[in-house]
């Protein structure tokens, strides 16, 4: 499901639903698992005023950044 529809889905705002994903990491994040991402919840580091595709479009130049270093290994 694509992010607009998810929060179209919600019945929230768009800022309200990105202001609930801090506080959701926070409920599944396993401190004892995962103590760098809570310690970076509790910094704040996931409260920024950024777009519903933004962590998208991130991750996914992240992966195309990875396929570009494994092509570029092969020559």
């Amino acid at each position: 499901m694509r992010t607009e529809a998810a929060i179209r889905a919600s019945g929230l705002a768009p800022s309200q639903w990105m202001a609930s994903y801090p506080r959701m990491l926070a409920e599944l994040a396993d401190p004892a698992r995962f103590p760098a991402l809570t310690r970076f919840i509790a910094a704040g580091v996931f409260e920024a005023d950024d777009g519903p595709d933004d962590e998208f479009v991130f991750g996914l130049d992240r992966i195309l950044d990875g396929v570009q270093a494994l092509v570029q290994g092969w020559d």
